[in-house]
């Protein structure tokens, strides 16, 4: 998730975390990004959250968002194909049951 605001990017992450949609969450402040738009370069520094979860609460994630953010962050989903079970554990405890 890419956020223009740092305050929101904390903000988020704690709520993600509370309404156990997400089992574990890192924030990169002050993440440099480069995309195109219009056909030109843009520069942009954003707030960067990884979130990782099930793959069945991502539309929940998506609405909740929706719901109480504006229509800038951007959001994509990719799986996790791999990880050791300290990490596996933390998801399947630390998340909203699916």
């Amino acid at each position: 998730m890419y956020l223009d605001d740092d305050k929101d990017a904390s903000k988020l992450a704690n709520e993600l975390l509370q309404q156990k949609l997400v089992g574990h969450i890192s924030i990169d402040f002050n993440n440099n990004t480069m995309m195109m738009e219009k056909g030109k370069v843009k520069q942009q520094v954003c707030s960067l959250i990884t979130a990782q979860t099930k793959a069945m609460l991502f539309n929940k994630i998506l609405a909740f968002i929706n719901e109480n953010y504006s229509g800038s962050i951007k959001l994509y989903s990719a799986p996790i194909t791999q990880s050791n079970d300290t990490f596996a554990k933390i998801i399947r405890e630390e998340t909203e049951k699916v």
